[in-house]
């Protein structure tokens, strides 16, 4: 499927900035003038083969490049505006992702904020290609450490802060102890949905259908769940997003 597109007529963009570290999310509602053509291209793309990737709870499919490049041809200049990137992609990637994994089967990674690469040069996006009652993503602070933002220079630190208190959780003393509030106070299980002894979620952006957010993949981020909302592996009923990585040359 040729995904060459339009943006949509009621294209609108803004741009927040967050947190202490005053970081930039690019957010776009109306994005593409034909989103169901995704979803259509989604389907044909799980049906034909899925796979894993380390660190996302659960599958992802290859999706048309034709789509990465319509993208990057129309938001270069907002993209160089926003994140001061050179205009001179390297490298990406785009493929479609769902949501599939049940909470107690996440592992110790999957039930906090991530970040991507320790790159302010690398531009992560979600387009949701799915509707409330799903949940968005969000963006947090580590409450040690107090950061946002995991440049390479705050690699060592970040990493060390988490084994400390990962081994405290281990042994009932660490910060993680009682960190069950992600599923109303009981196991210690569950997606981020807000605020716990070690994060504080610091942005959130709904799942609103045809909603970009753009920002760097060294953010501090997360997709958000819960039970009730499903975790289906069909396209058209599941969380689908559509996640694009660009590389841009310094």
């Amino acid at each position: 499927m040729n995904l060459v597109y339009a943006l949509h007529p009621l294209f609108k963009a803004h741009v927040d900035v967050i947190g202490r570290d005053r970081a930039p999310v690019l957010v776009i509602d109306n994005f593409c003038s034909e989103p169901g053509r995704l979803v259509e291209a989604a389907e044909l793309a799980f049906a034909r083969e899925t796979r894993r990737r380390a660190g996302f709870p659960g599958l992802v499919a290859a999706a048309d490049q034709t789509f990465a490049r319509s993208t990057v041809a129309h938001l270069m200049p907002i993209l160089c505006k926003t994140f001061g990137v050179s205009g001179r992609v390297q490298n990406g990637g785009f493929d479609f992702q769902l949501m599939t994994s049940l909470p107690e089967d996440l592992s110790p990674a999957q039930m906090r904020p991530h970040y991507d690469v320790p790159d302010t040069d690398v531009i992560a996006s979600v387009l949701f290609l799915c509707r409330p009652p799903f949940l968005g993503s969000a963006f947090y602070r580590h409450n040690a450490s107090g950061f946002e933002v995991i440049s390479p220079e705050r690699v060592a630190t970040y990493e060390a802060a988490l084994a400390l208190e990962s081994i405290g959780a281990l042994e009932g003393t660490g910060p993680l102890e009682g960190i069950g509030a992600l599923e109303g106070n009981g196991a210690k299980t569950g997606y981020m949905t807000g605020d716990t002894a070690e994060f504080t979620q610091i942005a959130n952006y709904g799942a609103s259908f045809n909603r970009m957010i753009l920002f760097s993949a060294a953010n501090l981020h997360s997709g958000c769940a819960v039970r009730d909302h499903g975790f289906s592996c069909d396209p058209k009923v599941g969380r689908l997003t559509a996640n694009l990585f660009l590389k841009f040359a310094k």
